[in-house]
């Protein structure tokens, strides 16, 4: 299954550029499963994955929703600001 992140704010420079296009592990279809393969994929992202959401289109993602194969994720780090 053939997956793309886009990075938003400090995820870009973490993960050197806009996005990446990842094939997952055999059995992997969560959007937790393609988090993990994403951060054994670029080790400098792994701290950020866990406060980092994940949207399709304008709708946030629960990381036990599954993924179809050409599925685009949005990856949004946290923000702070008054």
């Amino acid at each position: 299954m053939q997956i793309t992140f886009e990075f938003w704010g400090a995820l870009r420079r973490a993960a050197g550029g806009d996005e990446r296009s990842l094939t997952l592990p055999t059995g992997a279809s969560s959007v937790g499963d393609a988090l993990d393969a994403l951060a054994d994929a670029i080790p400098a992202l792994g701290e950020y994955l866990e406060t980092t959401a994940v949207a399709q289109g304008d709708r946030l993602l629960l990381r036990t929703e599954e993924l179809e194969d050409g599925t685009r994720l949005a990856l949004l780090p946290p923000v702070a600001g008054g």
